[in-house]
């Protein structure tokens, strides 16, 4: 009697090569659908039986039934999820070698979460009654890190890169307050208004390839204005505004080592008024969520969080904060007043 193969959820792409060890048993009959029930046979994904899942999160895997121990069960078997009264057997499930993984066992469906980063190889055999153990089919759960973005360089593309190291204070808007970044200071206004500012952003997501294909991400490029005065007050002018939206459905590939390009165009700008006290106005562009969310998503997070779940919409997907302690979120530029020059001094007549 051979195993069935295993059907899971499926967002699977290039990436990764998949040893011999790991290969699904010969299908000499090629009976099981690639589609069942809106999920994907891993053996005719690519990579091959690998499924990548974020660290904390549960998801549902399938074995088809064994078409020996379950003659009943009729081309074109797209069917998966089947009730207790069709299936004629047991399934156990295991990881060979690690502890990365929790399972619960439902019938031919289990429910796996991954509680730790790391590659898990797990084996699955159909137990029948009569026949004993099936052959054996493997899959490798790779467990992955949260997803994270950041400002890995920045550059006025009219100046250059802009390397001076700056914090937003708390007196800006929530969102972008207590960010560490970088900013760029200039006192003439047609170096500003209108100008492009390239963003180069990095991503982690810890076991996943850094140049793989699946690192795509959910994110918004926010654009803040403020007015700086000599008392220190700061005023915002009009309101933040999205400069660059990649929402759930539209994410954006971000290399994990060189980083990737994204470019944003500052608003027209009124230089610093004397009359109001104003000594400088600064253009911040931050890092922000889509669709709702203040924090990064991913392709692996949005799968990881079960979107095949009933009723489940983007206000389902998790969103994962950005981290202000370690790493850069923002870039500015800071147009000043322009300098004044002072009174000349000189020795008195009082000789």
């Amino acid at each position: 009697m051979r195993v069935g193969r295993i059907l899971l959820l499926g967002l699977f792409v290039s990436g990764l090569g998949m040893s011999a060890a790991f290969a699904q048993p010969a299908d000499d009959r090629a009976v099981y659908a690639d589609d069942a029930d809106s999920y994907k046979r891993a053996d005719k994904t690519t990579p091959a039986n690998i499924s990548y899942q974020t660290v904390n999160k549960t998801l549902p895997y399938y074995v088809a039934p064994s078409t020996v121990s379950h003659p009943n069960l009729l081309p074109p078997r797209d069917h998966v999820n089947l009730g207790a009264g069709d299936l004629k057997a047991t399934w156990t499930w295991t990881e060979n070698g690690t502890t990365h993984l929790g399972f619960t066992i439902t019938g031919n469906k289990a429910d796996i979460i991954v509680n730790s980063t790391g590659t898990a190889n797990v084996e699955v055999v159909e137990v029948s009654p009569d026949c004993g153990n099936g052959e054996m089919s493997k899959i490798q759960i790779i467990g992955t890190g949260a997803p994270k973005l950041k400002v890995l360089s920045a550059e006025l593309v009219t100046v250059g890169t802009i390397t001076a190291a700056a914090t937003t204070g708390t007196n800006v808007i929530p969102a972008a307050q207590s960010m560490k970044g970088f900013m760029y200071s200039t006192c003439d206004i047609s170096k500003v208004n209108g100008k492009s500012v390239k963003l180069t952003l990095q991503s982690t997501e810890d076991n996943l390839p850094v140049a793989d294909v699946l690192r795509k991400y959910s994110f918004t490029v926010n654009c803040v204005i403020y007015r700086h005065k000599n008392d220190g007050t700061y005023t915002i002018d009009g309101t933040s505004t999205v400069s660059l939206d990649h929402n759930s459905t539209n994410k954006a590939f971000v290399d994990g080592a060189t980083g990737s390009d994204f470019t944003v165009t500052i608003p027209a700008i009124t230089a610093p008024d004397p009359v109001q006290n104003e000594d400088y106005v600064d253009v911040i562009f931050y890092l922000g969520g889509s669709e709702g969310r203040d924090g990064v998503a991913s392709s692996i997070s949005h799968r990881s969080d079960n979107p095949l779940t009933a009723g489940f919409t983007t206000a389902n997907i998790t969103s994962y904060p950005y981290d202000k302690t370690n790493d850069e979120l923002f870039a500015m530029v800071r147009l000043t007043d322009k300098p004044k020059t002072g009174p000349i001094y000189h020795i008195p007549y009082n000789y």
